[in-house]
């Protein structure tokens, strides 16, 4: 069977590492002949510090627009450049905080007292370039919008089809990547079409988890509710529980 593991919030909680309860789960899980894909919402980048010591298929990073297979990275689609640029000219207007991240680099205006700031290029992998020299973008986080306009910002881009958005209101966080990528659709299109299970926790992980064969959602029953997720078996964000539902699946 293929397993498909959500990062941020489903197996690691501190921005660095996972647990060693669930890493023991996870080598269980490979050794037991699954194939395991880790699909997160970082860069491939900045995936890499979390997974290095782990035996995992694949990665799909950048919700699902870049993916490593065999070593190898793929852009799976990039934003076009006309988008880009109406989203500089957002960020410019609105005095905007934003990650960009291209195939390898990326450009950052980000505090260093953002919860986001410890997971960007730990290793330090990359260089952090202007905003303007970023070629490929692939995808693009506007951080902390202030609430008054933020579903401005959001109707705005909602009207550019070339895009794909997802929003984290409660954070005031907006993520833009290429119209159709998601993580569902990068498994979909650039991995064999098998039956897989999936464990996820946000709002980027529901067409991942709505499509399993069997799925298990990280967090309360009333953010799953909000999210539409009606089939999941609920976990709470606990590490030894986690970890006991990967071994279920050996």
């Amino acid at each position: 069977m293929r397993v498909v593991f959500d990062m941020d919030g489903t197996l690691c909680f501190n921005g660095y590492s996972i647990d060693s309860v669930i890493v023991r789960a996870l080598e269980q899980l490979k050794k037991s002949g699954h194939e395991l894909i880790f699909a997160s919402a970082r860069p491939i980048r900045d995936l890499l510090p979390v997974v290095e010591k782990i035996d995992y298929d694949a990665l799909i990073g950048g919700n699902g627009s870049i993916i490593s297979k065999n070593g190898q990275i793929q852009v799976t689609r990039s934003i076009k450049k006309e988008s880009y640029h109406r989203i500089l000219e957002l960020i410019q207007r609105y005095q905007l905080a934003y990650i960009v991240d291209d195939e390898w680099d990326y450009s950052a205006k980000v505090s260093t007292e953002y919860p986001i700031y410890q997971q960007l290029d730990p290793n330090n992998l990359a260089k952090n370039v202007l905003i303007t020299q970023i070629v490929q973008p692939i995808k693009i986080i506007l951080l902390s919008i202030p609430p008054q306009t933020y579903q401005q910002i959001y109707q705005e881009l909602q009207t550019d089809r070339t895009l794909s958005l997802i929003t984290h209101m409660h954070e005031g966080n907006l993520d833009i990547t290429a119209q159709g990528i998601n993580k569902f659709t990068t498994l979909q299109t650039h991995f064999s079409q098998i039956e897989y299970s999936a464990f996820g926790n946000d709002s980027n992980d529901v067409e991942l988890l709505v499509n399993a064969k069997q799925s298990y959602f990280i967090g309360s029953k009333q953010m799953a509710h909000q999210l539409h997720i009606t089939e999941s078996q609920i976990l709470p964000k606990d590490s030894q529980q986690i970890a006991t539902a990967i071994e279920k699946l050996c």
